[in-house]
């Protein structure tokens, strides 16, 4: 077990995780002695938890979720790799193009009713934690990484080559941020985050008196919408760049085709993530366990083709056909969906903007996402969460440089995409 408490002093941490828990009785506490579980919810779902006490009658809230034990097999590279050219059956106006010069947009609203049905009591255990008053513990599954990098509120604390860490001497009933990042090996730079709020000083207490001591003490949270979009940072990109991909693409010599014009912006509270920035491409999806409904949208956005003077000599708009939902599935705690993009310039018989992403959201807040995609242009990924105080946060789950537009071919390598955040 790695301790990442070094500058807090010799405090113990109330439990210290050391793999991912199936059943909260067998967890022990930092003398070795079975804890002593007073309350448990979600037996036998994908979202887990249960408020238990030590030898020392310490409370402890404990956390588990359940889903796909192997990310790495969601990934999916070679599936990038074989994809077909959009637009190599060529682009056929009213079809798949448009002329009217706005974003080409479409809705679905599903019921749960309409989705297949997750049989949670399969899965595997992936993530648990183990919070107390003054620490904090987490250990997750295997993932192909060989050390972690651990953090706390943004600093560095340790290094470490097991599946676990554990902090103590906290404040009691505050915020803090854990990531785990993995250091090296197939799934370096991705991670997991930690949005911990310590159990309140007479948690103890609570524990021993309240009717339902895992609804007092667990802070509620949830995920709703997740969103994914693709830009280009630049206002114009050389026609040539394009054509240099494959050939193929309306224009001449001194053209211009229109970039968004805007870097990473993580959207604010309130806002319309889709009305505040240009982008090429977007999906979203909003889960809502309470009325047991999920919408998912997409969106593609207008491309320009300029002269050589910056006049628009016209515009063109992909259809959302290349940007799919499937593999739907939902539990009573999980919502799972593999969102993919493969869009190309309408101008341009060659080239595509390519995404395949795995997406878990858990009732309690917990949001997972697994794939890989083409490094051109810019992507990026945002969740929609609530704090400990019932506010809501976008969190950005992914960033992904705009890199070299010969990518846009296919020929470059994927990028790994891995982000969870976990609040505990």
């Amino acid at each position: 077990m790695t301790k990442a408490s070094g500058e807090r002093g010799s405090a113990a941490p109330a439990v210290e995780l050391d793999a991912p828990v199936e059943e909260f009785s067998d967890v022990v506490d930092a003398r070795g002695e079975r804890l002593r579980v007073v309350s448990e919810e979600g037996r036998g779902s994908a979202d887990r938890s249960a408020v238990a006490l030590t030898e020392d009658d310490e409370a402890v809230l404990l956390k588990s979720l359940h889903g796909d034990k192997d990310p790495s097999s969601l990934q999916s590279p070679s599936q990038l790799q074989e994809a077909r050219e959009p637009g190599l059956d060529g682009w056929v106006e009213g079809e798949n193009y448009f002329v009217d010069g706005r974003a080409q947009t479409s809705t679905q609203e599903l019921a749960f009713d309409d989705i297949a049905a997750l049989d949670e009591s399969s899965l595997d255990v992936l993530v648990s934690t183990a919070t107390g008053s003054s620490s904090f513990s987490a250990a997750w599954a295997a993932d192909g990484a060989t050390s972690y990098e651990i953090y706390r509120d943004g600093q560095f604390v340790t290094k470490t080559d097991r599946h676990s860490f554990a902090d103590a001497g906290l404040e009691s009933d505050r915020d803090y941020v854990y990531v785990a990042r993995a250091a090296d090996g197939s799934t370096a730079g991705t991670e997991t985050i930690f949005q911990a709020h310590t159990l309140p000083s007479d948690a103890s207490r609570i524990a021993q008196s309240s009717r339902s001591p895992v609804q007092t003490l667990a802070v509620p949270r949830e995920a709703s919408w997740f969103v994914y979009n693709t830009f280009i940072q630049q206002d114009k990109v050389a026609w040539d760049i394009y054509k240099a991909v494959g050939g193929q693409c309306a224009g001449v010599p001194g053209d211009q085709y229109g970039g968004d014009n805007r870097s990473f912006r993580t959207p604010l509270v309130g806002e319309d993530p889709w009305a505040s920035g240009s982008l090429r491409t977007g999906a979203r999806v909003k889960i809502d366990f309470g009325s047991a409904a999920v919408i998912e949208q997409k969106n593609v956005g207008t491309t320009y083709l300029y002269n050589s003077s910056g006049g628009v000599k016209e515009t063109r708009t992909a259809s959302t056909a290349g940007i799919t939902f499937s593999e739907r599935s939902v539990g009573a705690t999980l919502y799972k969906v593999r969102i993919q993009q493969q869009v190309g310039n309408p101008f341009c018989q060659y080239g595509a903007i390519r995404a395949n992403v795995y997406v878990n959201i858990w009732k309690s807040g917990t949001m997972q996402i697994n794939g890989s995609r083409h490094p051109v242009p810019a992507h990026e990924a945002y969740g929609l969460f609530t704090n400990s105080s019932g506010g809501q946060y976008w969190l950005r789950m992914y960033e992904g440089a705009q890199g070299d537009f010969h990518c846009v071919s296919g020929t470059c390598p994927e990028q790994v995409i891995g982000r969870t955040h976990t609040p505990s």
